[in-house]
């Protein structure tokens, strides 16, 4: 009887956020890298949206993608010829929007909260000018899985077509030894059913 009663609860009061809420589809591209002197690499993401309205204008914004990102070494002139880190990973950005009407139908997009990222595959391969210490390994030994950090957006919605720009710069160490951080720029489209 108690568990009858909670899930009741539950319910009645999901209800109203439901009836405010909105499902979409986003994809998008841009560059991935790691502070330091690393160079940028071609990213890629894809996933669904759900939009919880807070107030006419404020919104929740939890999203589920799938991710391609890393990062690549160039020629160094003494010992790594060329390198490349990648990921594959699920990753779970929640962020607060402001949507504040520029005309009847288009709305300005800015907002900024935290993601999440679960690494689930990804390889790591250097060359170097000694072809005998070349890897092609997992980068979990040297990377950690898990990375969380912050996350910064400004868009325009037209009717329910969105494109939006955003900058990631993670607060975890993406290195076991506790060195580096992830930083992605993206631009995606999306559209709110």
């Amino acid at each position: 009887m108690k568990n009858r009663v909670i899930i009741l609860f539950t319910v009645l009061f999901s209800l109203p956020c439901a009836l405010h809420a909105q499902w979409g589809v986003k994809v998008g591209t841009g560059l991935s890298s790691m502070d330091g002197s690393e160079n940028s690499m071609v990213s890629a993401q894809v996933g669904g949206t759900y939009d919880l309205r807070l107030s006419r204008r404020w919104f929740l914004e939890p999203e589920l993608q799938l991710v391609y990102f890393g990062y690549s070494s160039k020629d160094n002139g003494f010992s790594v010829k060329s390198g490349k880190v990648r990921f594959f990973a699920l990753e779970l950005p929640v962020n607060l929007s402001l949507r504040p009407k520029i005309s009847e139908t288009m709305n300005l997009l800015v907002g900024g909260g935290l993601y999440f990222r679960y690494s689930l595959a990804g390889n790591e391969k250097y060359k170097y000018y000694d072809a005998s210490l070349d890897t092609d390994k997992s980068p979990f030994d040297d990377f950690n899985r898990f990375d969380m950090g912050t996350q910064f957006q400004v868009g325009l919605q037209v009717k329910r077509f969105y494109g939006i720009f955003s900058f990631q710069h993670g607060l975890s160490h993406a290195y076991r030894d506790g060195s580096f951080h992830y930083r992605n720029i993206r631009l995606s489209a999306g559209y709110r059913f």
